[in-house]
């Protein structure tokens, strides 16, 4: 009974520790971001809705620190490539650090 408690915990334990966000956290975070964005500057590129994020890479920096290569889809046509930078900041999850444009489509 003990070793399969140890056990459980453990494998609770290690599935809730990842280092990076997963593809889905980080499609969800950067729409709502830049939907955000878009709003609060109308006249950026960024001032259509997200339609689409295609996650490109999810690279790991330092612990709790990722870097996310991505290519942002508005709902009038234009794809914009970002790379992103999040901070996970316990217990409210990944954090948008910092973004800037790449130099270039993808």
């Amino acid at each position: 009974m003990k070793k399969v408690l140890a056990l459980s915990i453990l494998v609770v334990f290690l599935a809730a520790c990842t280092r990076v966000p997963t593809a889905k956290r980080a499609d969800h975070l950067l729409a709502h971001f830049f939907n955000k964005y878009g709003k609060k500057y109308p006249t950026s590129e960024f001032n259509s809705k997200v339609s689409q994020v295609e996650i490109e890479s999810i690279n790991e920096l330092q612990k709790n620190l990722a870097a996310i290569g991505a290519n942002v889809q508005l709902e009038n046509g234009n794809t914009i490539p970002v790379e992103v930078t999040v901070l996970r900041k316990a217990p409210f999850g990944w954090r948008i650090n910092g973004w800037e444009q790449s130099p270039g489509p993808r």
